[in-house]
This record gives C-alpha cells, structure tokens and sequence, in this order.
C-alpha cells in the first residue's frame, strides 16, 4: 500500500473517530440528548398552547362545576423551565371568583397569582390533575346572606361536595355554567396562600392582612396540617396563628385539632372604634397595651370548637382621659369557645379564678365574656381591695376628684350587654358593698353647710365647697337603669357621723336623705346663730342633698326637726 493510500485511511478514520470509541458515544449522547431535549420544547410548546387555549377554558369549567362560582382567569401560563425538569406547573394570573349563588353579585375571592403544579401524565390525556396550589395577594371578600350563612361557608360545602339547597341559593343573576362533564382531579397535596386579606363586608373591625395559610395533604379522607397566620387590625403586632389538624373537610363537618394565638395591642384599635365599641374605657389603653390568648382548640369548625387558654393582660391603662389612667395587668386561666365560626360566630371566654392588679390594689373573682356580632355581654363577680376610689370612679365613670380613700369592695357583681359603649353603659347591674377608709369628701364642707343651713348668716341652701374628712365610709350599692341605688350608709369621721341613703344617676344628679350627728365642738359654733337653739350635745340633723356631684343642695327636714325638739333634742326660739 503506497504511503498516499495509509494516510488517507488515516485520516477518514479520524474524522469518523472509529480509533476513539469514547468520542463516539459521546457525539452519540449529545445527539440523543439534543433530540429528547427538542422533543421535551416541542411538547412543552404544545401543551402551553394547550393551556393558554382548550385546556385553560376546560380548567375554569371544572373550577366552576366543582365551586358553584363563577371564575375567571385573566391569563394562563405554562412554566416551560419546570416542564424541564418534569415538574408542570401553570401561573394563572388575576384569578376571580364570584359569589355562590344566593348572594349579591360580587367577588368572594380575587388572587393576583396562583401557582399550580400539575401531574405529568395527564396532561397527555388532556387533563389538570392539581399537586399543588400557592395563590399570592390573595383577596377575599366575606359577607351574609338573608339567612345568616356566609358565602365562605357555602363555598367550603360546596367544594366539600355537597351542592347547597336551592333555598339557599335560589334567586342568584351570576350562578355558574353548567358543568361539564368530567370535573378536575383536585388531590392537593400542598396549598398555600401567602400575603393574603380578608375583609367582612359591612363590619369595619373585622379585617385581616398578611394572611399567611399552608395545607399539607389537602382534600383527602384524612385530617391535613395546618399552620395559618394574619395580622389584625391592619396594624404590626396585633396577630392570629393556628398551628394543628384541619379535616377531613366533609359538606356538614370540619373538624380542627390544634393550637391558637391572639395577640391584640389595643392601641392598634382605632380610636373610634374604641370610643364606639367601649365608650370611654379605653380611650389612651398605651403602645404596650396587650391582650394576649393561648389556648388549645379542638372541636368542628362548623358547630363549636373551643378549649382551655390563658388570658394575659399586659401594660394596659384604662380610663376616660389620659390624665386619669389606671393600670391593669395580670394573667388568668380559663376557656374560650367559638360555636357556628362559619355562619354567625359567637365567642365565649370564661375565667372562673383571676387575680389582677388594678391601679395600686388588686381584682379577684371571676367573669364570662360574649361577643356576638356587634354585641358584647358578659357579667363578673369578685372582690377589690386596696385601690384608690378617685382613680376607681375616674376610670369607669365621669365622676372625677369627688372622694378619695382606699375603696374595698369584700363582694361585687356586674353585668352588662350592647353593641357600643352607649348601650353598654345603659345596661349596667349589680350590686356591691363598699367601704372606704381614710378618705375626705371633696364636693362639700359638712360643717360650714350644716351653718348655712341651720345658721342666721344665710339661707342658701347650697353646699359650701371644701372638704369633709372620714376614717370611715360603708353603703350597700345597687346598680340598674342608669343609677346607683345607696344603702345602709354610713360615715364616721371626728366632728360627724353621717347615717342614711339615696341615689346617684349617671347624669351625676343626686337625690339623698341622710341624718348627721355633729358633735358637741361642731354645734357651739351655730348652737346661737340660727333660729334654733341647740344643745351642746351631741345632736342629729335630718337632711336632704339634692342637685348634683358636683353642685349639692342640702336643705335640713324641718318637719323632723321641730319632731326632735318636742322631744327636748331641739329648743326652738
């Protein structure tokens, strides 16, 4: 063989590279890998076509069919880099759902992104088999129907698979499509909502952000996780987690199995709403004002779900004006129940053994507390020691700067009910026995009164400012229909002893009959001034206060006093 001919052999077998096995499969692979990879883009292609075409109005029938609502997707998007790697998925953008049936039009959920991974298989079969959902900025919109059930509720029964009576849906302008035939495989796996709000129309405090919601194993026989957060109030720190067990979701039934956490800064409550909702209770509560609940739950979301918590009350002020606020703080064991949470939710929280601080002394008793709706009730009973009665009656009522002492109440109950602070006020009852020791009265000078009154150098009948100092002060209180019914009072100070009983409205008018026994020293000041010569004795003197806290009238019962005087108690000139 010439030398012409070995180098051309030479050199067809390296350009075939059959002295390289190992370049050959090579070029081989990258052959193969380059025609799967083409035909991966090639079905990729296809099926986003599919998606954004056939399938997406397929998609939103089966949507509807399984919802009872009406849908709406803006867009449909197939992630062809995940179809790569065998993981479909579809973005569907400015997704909508309107109101079930049975409802005024709207939109009961909007979401400006939902992710869903979908199973590889059926889609070759032209089906959307869900693995997983997440929906970001999602938005949903809850009202009532004329029967008190929520569009919510009927939703979850209706994806649970039930249809809803027609009584209940009847009469809607934007019910759904018929459906169609075959209804999309809904086997979630994994659900999440992230940066979600939920909003209850017609009712301005019931408002939820950042709402935050992961489903593990998701609509099938058997309870999924759940862990849900939300920040309340539209504000930083007032919050709602659940962490447990939701499910089997079922058309009647949707047990829950966990833990909650509600956290509430109080200055996070818009001012009115606290001045609508709790009159002037909490008018300045403070940035570390918190009411904080931990509690385990278990029970059926749509009967009664409930279970033992603990209440705590932290740096909260409480009263009318910022100047006159009276600290309360304290934790306290008890139960917290929510029956119908998806129709007409009524929560309950019961403390049976709490101690709390208030102002410089402290509450120890027990309270329920109601909120259905707008309307709040609730009733306590327990006893006071140790705090300030100024700062006691500035705090829950407008009577400032009238008495001051230490008040004790040894017992006290308390009820109340309303939908705002008005009708709370106006619904107070209850009954207490209260004492208060080493106190001073502020809105009068018995002394210098008793001589205008009984004296020559006037006959006004107005009490004269100044002060009244007492070791001791008892009555028994009744409180009903805007008044505080007093009985069996009694104070004792040095110069006086003031016995008797009377009424105080919530308008601060006052209507009293009281006898005072003034004493020796106090009666020889007016013992010859007056139109009646008393002795110097020890002496009681029937009156009546009338007029208001603030601007007493005090006039003395002559009819009685002419009595005590026939029987040598009094000498009339």
């Amino acid at each position: 063989m010439s030398r012409v001919s070995v180098r051309i052999r030479e050199l067809a077998i390296r350009a075939t590279g059959y002295h390289n096995p190992m370049k050959r499969w090579m070029r081989i692979s990258l052959i193969v890998i380059a025609t799967v990879l083409g035909l991966i883009f090639a079905s990729g292609v296809v099926i986003r076509s599919l998606v954004k075409g056939s399938l997406k109005d397929w998609f939103i029938a089966s949507l509807e069919a399984r919802t009872g609502t009406k849908v709406t997707i803006a867009r449909a998007d197939f992630d062809l880099l995940r179809w790569f790697i065998f993981r479909p998925a579809v973005t569907l953008h400015d997704v909508s759902m309107s109101n079930p049936a049975g409802f005024p039009s709207g939109t009961l959920l909007q979401a400006k992104i939902v992710t869903a991974r979908v199973a590889l298989l059926p889609l070759f079969r032209r089906r959307v088999q869900v693995e997983s959902m997440a929906a970001n900025q999602a938005n949903i919109i809850v009202e009532a129907d004329d029967h008190g059930h929520t569009n919510l509720e009927v939703f979850l029964r209706r994806v649970s698979g039930r249809r809803v009576p027609a009584s209940k849906t009847a009469g809607a302008a934007n019910g759904p499509s018929p459906p169609p035939k075959k209804e999309a495989a809904f086997a979630i796996d994994d659900l999440r909502v992230t940066s979600g709000t939920l909003t209850y129309r017609g009712t301005k405090d019931v408002y939820l952000s950042d709402i935050g919601v992961h489903l593990r194993g998701l609509c099938k026989d058997q309870p999924c996780q759940l862990e849900a957060s939300a920040k309340l109030l539209g504000g930083k720190v007032s919050s709602l987690k659940v962490d447990g067990r939701i499910g089997p979701f079922a058309p009647d039934s949707l047990p829950l199995n966990g833990k909650m956490l509600l956290t509430l800064a109080l200055s996070e409550l818009p001012a009115e709403l606290r001045r609508e909702r709790f009159g002037a209770v909490l008018a300045a509560p403070g940035d570390k004002a918190r009411v904080i609940v931990e509690s385990s739950i278990k029970g059926d979301v749509y009967q009664t779900v409930g279970g033992p918590a603990k209440l705590t009350l932290a740096s909260i002020l409480i009263g009318g004006h910022p100047d006159r606020l009276m600290p309360l703080s304290g934790e306290a064991p008890g139960t917290i129940t929510t029956t119908t949470l998806m129709t007409n939710p009524e929560f309950k929280i019961e403390i049976p053994d709490a101690n709390l601080q208030l102002g410089t002394g402290h509450w120890k008793g027990s309270a329920n507390f109601r909120l259905l709706g707008k309307a709040i009730g609730g009733d306590a009973r327990g006893a006071i020691r140790d705090v300030e009665i100024n700062q006691f009656l500035s705090t829950f009522t407008a009577v400032r700067g009238k008495i001051y002492g230490l008040l004790a109440m040894p017992s006290s109950t308390l009820r109340f009910a309303g939908a705002n602070g008005e009708e709370i006020t106006a619904s107070f009852a209850g009954d207490a026995k209260l004492s208060v020791t080493e106190g001073r009265l502020s809105m009068l000078d018995f002394a210098a009164t008793l001589r205008k009154v009984l004296g020559r150098a006037s006959d006004s009948t107005e009490g004269t400012p100044g002060n009244t100092a007492f070791s001791t002060l008892t009555a028994d209180l009744t409180i009903a229909a805007k008044t505080i019914n007093v009985a069996n009072l009694l104070m004792e100070g040095s110069s006086i002893r003031l016995t008797g009983s009377g009424v105080i409205h919530f308008d601060h008018t006052i209507e009293f009959d009281v006898v005072a026994r003034v004493d020796s020293g106090a009666l020889s000041k007016i013992a010859k001034i007056g139109p009646l010569h008393l002795p110097s004795i020890s002496a009681d003197v029937p009156l009546t206060i009338t007029g208001t806290l603030e601007s007493p009238k005090v006039r003395p019962k002559f009819g009685k006093l002419a009595k005590g005087a026939a029987q040598g108690t009094f000498r009339v000139e």
